[in-house]
């Protein structure tokens, strides 16, 4: 898929909260929340099979902290099913202004590597994006 900046739409799971995805648009990501598609309450319960096929479906990149997200065998399956565009933070706890200034540093890079179809899982230093295996 051919993505530019001003189609792209990414999709947050619920490991931010409310924060990082305030601090996201404020930056000017077009984003939806797992919270807000599904709503609150079904949104705490939903698998994640569920979500990572609505998001590979509407080819919308997926921003996560879920670290175990490529390990888990169901989980693994429909990221590669649903060819999922993962970007995901390697570290645990940070405060949500450095979540959100991690995915904001990198913005164009990750926007350039929506562009290439999935499935794939990037990992979000402060320095860099790096590619892990699925």
């Amino acid at each position: 898929m051919s993505a530019s900046s001003s189609q792209l739409k990414f999709f947050v799971d619920r490991s931010f909260g409310n924060k990082v995805p305030q601090l996201l648009r404020e930056a000017g990501f077009d984003l939806t929340t797992l919270s807000e598609h599904y709503g609150n309450t079904e949104g705490q319960s939903i698998k994640d099979e569920t979500w990572l096929q609505l998001a590979g479906e509407n080819k919308w990149p997926i921003l996560t902290a879920d670290t175990k997200i490529r390990y888990r065998a169901s989980e693994k399956k429909a990221l590669i099913d649903y060819k999922a565009q993962v970007f995901m933070l390697p570290s645990k706890n940070l405060p949500a202004t450095q979540e959100a200034e991690r995915f904001i540093t990198h913005k164009n890079a990750i926007e350039k590597k929506c562009a290439q179809e999935g499935p794939f899982v990037i990992s979000v230093t402060k320095q860099r994006l790096q590619t892990l295996k699925i």
